[in-house]
């Protein structure tokens, strides 16, 4: 049986990859029907760099599943010239021919390194990640790019990068995003609080593509700059649709609410009312609430405004700081 590789990488275990989101049952026997065949290396090329299809317009994750969805049942279009094919059936001839990584794709197309992939497939693996969406986002997405050092990209803890701040380790990283990832659907606004090294801003971009935008929050303009250099190395198509703003995230960002999605990357007492409303009905909010003890919860706003809290795993954050707080923090480390 041929089985899915993902940045080189076999992953080995077809159970621990599943669809996010209601295409869930469908898409997997689909998708476990086109690795299984001849249309493995085809689905390589399609997941891995997310090409665009028509009109230069790249497909999120989201889209390129739902496209894999309507377009499976197109059979052998490569029989006839591109140019005779019908509209169901270029999409798909495109996607397979040896022209498209030479035209529009390029833009998209990033270099993803076996020692990353055997890396961020394990770390999946451990942690029982099972959407495909998040496993395809920390691919293309390299923690080398965001580090100080490349030994710290392959070291599932937490590393400082500077200014007092840390960038999380690849698990917890993981584990958010997987259950960011059902919220983060194209066309979708999302909210992150506390930007530090940028990498979940850039696995939220790149999970809701070119129809969605990330506000990414941070009261330190270099740690913005930071961010930027760092998805730019490998990503800069992403910096598309992030939008980096200097504020004070403690209380959200009003100016564009409301949001989809908000994840607070650092940690809070309690759940500030003014971030709860601007979020939208049938919205979610990551955050880690509390001081020396911190658990993780979410809250779902449902029809009318009700909100659903539930609480998940025990962690260890940084607070969100005013900036005068954390300027004494970055003295005290020295």
């Amino acid at each position: 049986m041929t089985i899915l590789v993902l940045g080189g990488v076999p992953v080995k275990d077809l159970k621990k990859i599943s669809f996010a989101g209601s295409y869930s049952k469908d898409l997997s026997v689909i998708f476990k029907s086109f690795i299984t065949g001849h249309y493995s290396p085809f689905l390589e090329e399609l997941l891995l760099k997310m090409l665009p299809f028509e009109n230069d317009k790249r497909l999120s994750i989201y889209e390129t599943i739902d496209w894999l969805k309507k377009y499976s049942n197109v059979s052998s279009p490569l029989k006839k010239p591109v140019g005779n094919l019908n509209k169901e059936e270029k999409p798909m001839a495109l996607m397979q021919s040896s022209i498209a990584p030479k035209t529009f794709l390029s833009k998209f197309k990033v270099h993803i390194d076996e020692e990353w992939g055997n890396f961020i497939n394990a770390v999946c693996d451990r942690n029982e990640i099972t959407s495909l969406e998040v496993r395809t986002a920390m691919l293309r997405i390299n923690r080398r790019n965001f580090v100080l050092t490349d030994e710290d990209a392959f070291i599932d803890n937490a590393k400082l990068i500077g200014w007092a701040t840390t960038i999380s380790q690849p698990s917890m990283q993981a584990l958010t995003l997987q259950i960011l990832s059902e919220f983060l659907m194209p066309a979708k606004k999302a909210l992150d609080i506390g930007t530090g090294s940028g990498y979940i801003t850039a696995c939220m971009a790149e999970i809701m593509g070119p129809k969605g935008i990330v506000y990414s929050v941070d009261h330190f303009p270099e740690i913005l700059q930071y961010a930027g250099n760092a998805i730019k190395k490998n990503n800069q198509y992403l910096l598309d649709y992030i939008r980096f703003v200097e504020a004070d995230g403690r209380e959200g960002l009003a100016k564009y609410a409301p949001y989809d999605v908000i994840h607070l990357g650092g940690a809070v007492e309690e759940m500030p009312k003014d971030i709860i409303n601007q979020l939208v009905e049938g919205g979610l909010i990551f955050a880690p609430i509390g001081g020396d003890k911190q658990r993780i919860f979410i809250w779902e706003k449902e029809k009318g405004g009700n909100l659903k809290m539930e609480g998940m795993i025990e962690v260890q954050y940084g607070p969100l700081m005013s900036i005068e707080d954390h300027l004494a923090r970055i003295k005290a480390i020295g």
